[in-house]
């Protein structure tokens, strides 16, 4: 790959269009792991640097609480000690082992306090692990880079086991560029490696530098299950071979929100809070639905950008449930329903609940897009909403018109639930809901037919729900659509507007919040609500084949970072010239290439030393 290119023929290049499923992220740190100051020296700590070169980039693009500061330079000898503790911090949090490295559950939890403690912004976090029935792709990692989200990607280390691939441990590392991610078949990624080599220093910043790999989909049994995964091109596989393998992701995206538009019964509006700060207002986007068909509900899907949709009836089109993707602009059919669904949710493995007719459904989906049933339950009841605690996998199903309350344990639907009646004091009205709180573990219930919404706990003999706290939302609300953030953030519908509590510190109650992100934004009839998901399984996805540890590799070429390398696809040309103008002249943080968070004619003089300069 050639870096060096002159400037004639630099010049030249301007204006190339750049290549279709090519994205990359400009201006990301390269941190070391291997660290004096850290436990062991830092020798476990891929996952917390991995996620902390995000925390730099955050930092100098309007969010420097990411770091404290932002930075001209963060391979500075003045910036180490910063990095050090904010390294450490973040190994604190993540639960980090100074010899067994740092699960994916852990990680995400860590993640989120981080951004929570030093008041980043308004981040979720999304924690993700291959299996035989959906796989980490190129795709869908450039689908994510090209949302603008912030990914940290694992792969894992296989050896032979008899006719089998076994994995013996894993890396983490900072994904910032997918070239030609949409090939079926290879394509080439770069990343930032923490990792440096053991006759390095730890107690100063190497050079940044970016790693490159060629990757393609390469089918194998793993574990017992044949299935593709994604790695480097060219990969002995003899019985004594060591095998490289992407199987995780960590993604960093803004909170948004889902809702149907209160003036278009086809539209889905997606409200967003803003990545990296620039003080516009949170971006709105219309959806429209295929055939103009009448949105019924739309949730986050917990493993992509995209989103799960489902519609009523329309031309001659049954319900359906379709995927859509904010990348493409594109509905891809998943399901036929034979009616209306009364409520319908998503656990966090990305399996679809389903109520219609009084039945409960579940399904499956495959990486393929394939959906399957794997299991029925003939409920018998009129259900008003569903929702899971990814805490416990628990399934909250309520009947509004029966008022009862049921929990599922584990979201299995085949099991006998806990089954009780609603206190007769709550009034139920016509659009009932419930919310389970990450804060608290409870579920919580609102409706039309009152300003107060509940919280609810099982009663101790008889079954049956307690009312054990309360918030009263005002005069003349009508809450619906109630969920809950990371921390307790309730948000909820009502005059077809949104609205935002959160907890006072001092009393420990909900008061209308103080830094609200969506509120008096348009919305009706349902509300879905971002938030922090893993498909982490503790039974399945912890000890030492599925720890993120050291895991040198001194094959794969590393690249010294280039400033005048804009889009990061390594190669300096005209595509990267306009990139920056582009930027430059929208006033966007990532122009911002003195770190001082101010956009100047200082950045576009120092982007242009930097280009003219080449590499």
């Amino acid at each position: 790959m050639n870096h060096r290119l002159a400037l004639a023929v630099l010049v030249a290049a301007a204006g190339t269009a750049s290549a279709q499923c090519n994205v990359s992220k400009y201006g990301v740190p390269d941190f070391d792991q291997r660290r004096g100051y850290l436990p062991n020296s830092g020798s476990m700590y891929c996952v917390p640097t991995g996620v902390l070169n995000w925390m730099g980039y955050i930092a100098n693009r309007g969010r420097p609480a990411a770091m404290g500061h932002s930075s001209s330079d963060w391979s500075s000898s003045s910036e180490y000690g910063t990095v050090n503790v904010r390294d450490f911090n973040m190994g604190d949090w993540m639960d980090t082992s100074d010899t067994g490295g740092t699960d994916t559950g852990d990680a995400v939890d860590g993640t989120v306090e981080y951004l929570n403690h030093y008041n980043v912004g308004p981040f979720m976090v999304m924690g993700l692990i291959g299996n035989d029935g959906w796989q980490v792709t190129p795709k869908g990692m450039y689908s994510f880079l090209k949302m603008g989200h912030l990914v940290s990607m694992v792969y894992g280390r296989y050896e032979k086991d008899g006719d089998q691939w076994e994995r013996t441990g894993g890396h983490c590392v900072t994904l910032v560029s997918v070239q030609d991610g949409c090939n079926i078949s290879q394509c080439s990624i770069g990343f930032k490696d923490p990792w440096t080599g053991d006759s390095d220093s730890i107690s100063t910043q190497s050079e940044f530098a970016t790693k490159w790999w060629d990757v393609s989909k390469q089918t194998r049994n793993y574990d017992g299950d044949v299935f593709p995964m994604w790695g480097p091109q060219g990969q002995a596989s003899g019985p004594n071979d060591t095998i490289r393998l992407i199987d995780k992701m960590i993604v960093i995206l803004p909170m948004f929100v889902l809702a149907k538009d209160p003036l278009h019964i086809d539209q889905m509006i997606v409200h967003a809070a803003p990545l990296l700060s620039n003080n516009e207002d949170p971006p709105q986007l219309n959806v429209i639905m295929p055939s103009n068909a009448a949105l019924l509900h739309a949730f986050p899907d917990p493993h992509s950008p995209s989103s799960i949709i489902i519609t009523a009836p329309a031309g001659g089109v049954p319900a359906k449930v379709w995927d859509y993707d904010p990348v493409d602009k594109t509905f891809t059919s998943l399901l036929d329903l034979p009616a209306n669904p009364g409520a319908f949710t998503i656990d966090r493995r990305g399996d679809l609940l389903l109520e219609i007719n009084g039945d409960l459904h579940k399904f499956h989906r495959l990486s393929d897009g394939a959906v399957i049933a794997i299991s029925y339950l003939k409920l018998g009841l009129p259900v008003s909403s569903m929702a899971f605690d990814d805490a416990t996998d628990d399934l909250y199903v309520l009947s509004g018109p029966q008022r009862r309350l049921l929990r599922f344990p584990g979201g299995n639907i085949e099991a006998v639930p806990y089954s009780g009646p609603l206190p007769t004091a709550i009034p139920v009205g016509i659009v009932p809901c419930i919310a389970p709180s990450p804060e608290d573990g409870k579920i919580w219930f609102c409706s039309d037919a009152s300003p107060i919404v509940y919280q609810l706990t099982p009663s101790g003999a008889a079954p049956g729900w307690l009312v054990t706290n309360s918030v009263n939302t005002g005069g003349g609300s009508q809450p619906t659509g109630l969920q809950f953030g990371d921390h307790g953030e309730m948000k909820f519908i009502s005059g077809n507007k949104i609205h935002e509590y959160d907890i006072d510190p001092a009393s420990g109650r909900y008061v209308p919040s103080g830094d609200p992100h969506f509120e008096n934004l348009p919305a009706s009839k349902f509300l879905s609500l971002s938030r922090s998901r893993t498909n982490f399984d503790p039974r399945l996805h912890t000890g030492p084949a599925w720890a993120n540890i050291v895991d040198p590799d001194p094959k794969t070429p590393e690249v010294p970072d280039c400033l005048a390398d804009f889009n990061v696809d390594g190669f300096v040309n005209g595509i990267d010239f306009d990139e920056y103008v582009a930027l430059f002249e929208a006033g966007r943080p990532g122009a911002d290439v003195d770190g001082d968070t101010f956009v100047s004619g200082i950045d576009f003089d120092l982007y242009m030393d930097h280009f003219i300069a080449g590499c």
